[in-house]
């Protein structure tokens, strides 16, 4: 029978001892209009960057339309790439 200890001290049996849970930052999906605002671009020029290779986009839904997203993260590390340049 297994006790809370086996799972070091927690309920989830998916936590691993030294892991910290993802931050909101690390989770925070955009749509690719949302991240146009966010960065303060036209969403053709979001869809030319992302196909140029200078900003990553994931496709989350197959073909379908709408189903392009972006990560917080990257699209921070994109703009302060894009200021230092």
């Amino acid at each position: 029978m297994k006790t809370d200890s086996d799972n070091n001290g927690s309920n989830d049996p998916f936590v691993l001892s030294g892991s910290s849970p993802p931050t909101a930052a690390e989770t925070a999906w955009m749509t690719a209009v949302e991240a146009a605002q966010y960065i303060k671009c036209a969403v053709k020029s979001l869809y030319n960057y992302k196909c140029g290779g200078k900003l990553k986009g994931y496709n989350l839904g197959g073909r379908r339309k709408g189903s392009l997203r972006f990560k917080k993260t990257d699209l921070d590390a994109f703009v302060s790439g894009r200021r230092g340049a």
